[in-house]
Parts: structure tokens; sequence; C-alpha cells
């Protein structure tokens, strides 16, 4: 069974006139929704891990909506196997050959002789759009159906669950959301550099993804939301995302 963290109101210390604001005012939803409300306009503003993707690009054409999309943040983007798993470093080229079905065995990368067990996110999810962006590099992946991971939680229960699994995520999310529950999984290095705050700063992991703050370019600017997509990219918020577990740029 996979678990995360979350925030949960303190019911007790908010005037009861007031307890349905959070809950009318701050959704969360995965990539592809995020994204999708804010064209709808049921959101003002967003925070992702990618930027808009072709598809919703051409889903807010017909709208007739822009956005404004600015980076805030970095984070690594980073391979997770099974911790009985003993390979800890992968080459760039290991991993594109992997997803692209050219390496299919752990023995091939100084492992175990086992079958891989490769796991996939869904199309438009955002740690997808990030993995062929920055990964895959315009290579196209195999087509793993069978594989497709649909909650990012559940990419630490398969992996876990699976002694030759391999799958993607956030450093983030792993770090600070699932934290300790996740340790049935663990980070590979890629090109021998392994994924922490000092080599996602200086660049020198490989795969780095930039945090984007997005909003519509009409939004009004005496709006709070305005008003707060402004914030997040002064130095005030600087100690806000520290402790979100973010790397300021």
């Amino acid at each position: 069974m996979g678990f995360e963290w979350g925030l949960r109101f303190n019911m007790e210390d908010i005037p009861e006139k007031y307890r349905d604001f959070f809950d009318k005012r701050v959704i969360t939803s995965q990539t592809n929704g995020a994204f999708l409300n804010l064209i709808d306009g049921k959101a003002d503003i967003i925070l992702t891990h990618r930027t808009i993707s072709p598809d919703e690009k051409a889903y807010a054409d017909t709208k007739g909506v822009t956005l404004i999309e600015t980076s805030i943040a970095l984070d690594a983007f980073v391979f997770i196997v099974n911790k009985d798993n003993p390979v800890k470093s992968l080459t760039v080229e290991q991993v594109r050959k992997i997803y692209t079905g050219e390496i299919t065995n752990w023995q091939q990368v100084g492992g175990n002789n086992a079958s891989m067990k490769v796991f996939t996110r869904p199309h438009n999810s955002g740690s997808e759009e990030v993995f062929r962006e920055v990964v895959m590099d315009g290579l196209e992946p195999l087509d793993f159906p069978e594989a497709v991971i649909g909650a990012m939680i559940l990419v630490f229960c398969e992996v876990s669950e699976n002694v030759d699994g391999i799958c993607y995520t956030f450093d983030n999310y792993k770090e600070v959301i699932v934290r300790e529950r996740g340790s049935g999984v663990s980070k590979v290095s890629i090109n021998e550099i392994f994924p922490d705050k000092n080599t996602v700063k200086n660049r020198t992991f490989p795969f780095i993804s930039e945090i984007h703050v997005a909003i519509r370019s009409d939004l009004d600017h005496n709006t709070m939301a305005y008003k707060l997509y402004e914030w997040l990219q002064t130095e005030n918020v600087k100690p806000v995302l520290t402790e979100c577990g973010f790397i300021l740029k």
C-alpha cells in the first residue's frame, strides 16, 4: 500500500464562517488537469513542473486563451529502482536505450541477469512530458501500455514491489511528499552524478526540471492571483521555496 504526505487544515483554529474558504479556493489536480482548469477559468494560477503541452496549447487556442509561464525554481528529474537492485548509476545513453527498448536486461548495465520491468506515466502527465523533453531529447520512447502508472504515488508502490522495476519521478516529490515511505526505492545516479541540492544548483546533474508558475494573459493585475504571481518572482519567496524542497535558480 502506498502513502503520501499532505496538508490538512486544523478546523478548530478556523472560525466557522471561514471553514470552507480554502476548499473553495485552493485545489489540487494532476498536471494536465491543472492546465485545463487554468484554460477554462476554473483556476487563476497554477504551479507545475512543466510548461503547457502541445495538446493543451491546441485546446487553449480553441478557447482563445494564452498563458504566461514563468520559471521560479529547479528540481531534479530522477529515476528510481528497487532498493535491492545493485545498479546504482546509469548513463544518459543507457536510460534512453532502456526506454527505447534497446536495453531490456539489467545485466546489460551491470546488474542481475533479469528482465527489466519498465514503468511509465500517462501522456500529458507532468512527469511524462518532462521525461520526453529533458531525458529523451527528441527520441520516441517505446510504448509500454501495460506499465503506465496513473498516479505518481503508485510509482513508488510498483517499484517497491518489483525488484526489477524502474520508473521516473521528481526529486521533490520523493524527498518532501513521500519521504521515508519511499524507503523501498533508491535514486539512481546519472553519469555517476547523484541528484542532490548541489548538483541541481550547479546544473551538473543531467536531468533538471524547472518549476513554473502560470497564469492567463488576461488576468486582472488587481487580483490577488496576479499579486501572488508577482510575489512568487521576488526575493521574499526564496525561503518558502527552499522550505518546500525546491532549489533556487
